[in-house]
């Protein structure tokens, strides 16, 4: 035991307190209060706890804790008892070393290879599988095949289609039919068909009626020069000139003479 160790047991049994004691009043550990004593330094884990348990113990005790502090840094550093071990990193072996970069060569040899036979795979199965073919005769799907008649004509030009007259079956009128058409301007018409009158009013340009009966149709024109007249489908020459009122005669049935 050294002088400091002595100066705390010996205050400590002065005061007639025992470790158990001064463990409850300061919180320091008996087994750490009794290394103090004894300085057994090494027990303590690092010596900044030593250090506070000195100086929480001097206080406690009413000693001078800071000759005391003086005693333990003059211990401490005379008997390295906590000194600590230094960490020195592993430094990789001149042959360590030599044999990653082996390894490291080696392995973008494989890679190498590996990619070299795979673009040769690939190569090899565009070169086997060209493509399908369509030779002639055979039907692609979603294409139509129609195969052209021969042609009659030996020099091999297309004939032309001659031009078929459609038969135009004529209507059969029965009775009378008139259409009024206005060209131009306005026209009013007055239009009586047998005996009764159907229609009085005013066109304007574009309009046009269809009038029928049985015997025969009678009109009146306001504006004769703007009226296009057909009846039982022939077209009339015009019966005045603009602005002039005419009463044209009677237009008959088919089966009956024009007057």
């Amino acid at each position: 035991m050294g002088e400091l160790g002595q100066k705390l047991k010996e205050a400590r049994e002065a005061k007639g307190l025992s470790l158990r004691d001064v463990e409850e009043a300061t919180k320091i550990r008996k087994k750490y209060l009794q290394a103090l004593e004894n300085e057994t330094f090494e027990v303590i884990p690092g010596k900044t706890y030593a250090k506070g348990f000195v100086k929480n113990y001097s206080n406690f005790l009413n000693l001078d804790t800071k000759a005391l502090l003086e005693e333990f840094d003059e211990i401490i550093y005379s008997s390295n008892s906590f000194k600590e071990k230094e960490y020195t990193p592993a430094t990789n072996s001149p042959r360590s070393s030599k044999k990653e970069g082996k390894l490291f060569r080696l392995g973008l040899v494989v890679i190498a290879v590996l990619l070299l036979f795979i673009g040769n795979s690939l190569f090899n199965n565009t070169s086997d599988n060209p493509g399908p073919e369509n030779p002639q005769g055979t039907t692609v799907p979603g294409q139509s095949h129609q195969q052209q008649p021969p042609s009659s004509d030996p020099s091999g030009e297309p004939e032309e289609n001659e031009p078929q007259e459609e038969e135009r079956q004529e209507e059969v009128i029965t009775g009378v039919k008139l259409e009024i058409e206005i060209i131009k301007d306005k026209c009013w018409i007055s239009v009586r068909s047998d005996g009764t009158q159907v229609f009085s009013g005013t066109l304007s340009q574009g309009d046009k009626r269809v009038f029928e009966g049985d015997s025969q149709i009678e009109i009146t024109l306001g504006n004769a020069g703007a009226a296009r007249i057909t009846h039982n489908g022939e077209v009339l020459p015009p019966f005045g000139g603009d602005g002039e009122v005419v009463t044209p005669p009677p237009f008959l049935a088919a089966d009956q003479p024009q007057t």
